[in-house]
């Protein structure tokens, strides 16, 4: 019987993909949000984006660990995580909102932000694994 090869992934990969660029556009975005809201808009900010990442780097350990199994292990478990990723996210920053005081639509926009950028960069760190295991 012909195994499947692991794909050869690991988190660290991930999040250097993931948190450089993501922490940037937040920090980037940190005046324009402070001139519109003040602090409690950055604080507002720095919530949806925490949340939005932990909630990626928990779809994106799933898919390392689903990429032992192989490639297509991985593309099975990175597409299925992309219901809970946008599922989980709001979820997540209405709780927060809910908890606290914070502005919702800060959150929100900032939550949109952070999540197209993982989700990118995401995507773009799986097909850079898959073409190179094509090698």
């Amino acid at each position: 019987m012909n195994e499947p090869k692991a794909l050869d992934v690991r988190l660290s990969s991930l999040l250097a993909w993931i948190l450089p660029a993501v922490l940037g556009v937040a920090i980037f975005g940190a005046l324009p949000t402070w001139l519109v809201s003040g602090w409690g808009g950055v604080t507002a900010e720095a919530v949806a984006v925490a949340l939005v990442l932990a909630v990626m780097i928990a779809s994106g350990s799933l898919s390392v660990a689903a990429a032992r199994a192989g490639a297509n292990s991985a593309v099975t478990v990175f597409m299925g995580c992309s219901l809970l990723r946008m599922v989980f996210c709001p979820l997540l920053v209405g709780l927060a909102w809910w908890i606290t005081d914070l502005s919702l639509k800060t959150m929100g926009v900032w939550m949109v932000i952070a999540y197209l950028a993982c989700l990118t960069l995401e995507a773009a760190w799986i097909v850079r694994a898959l073409r190179k295991d094509k090698q």
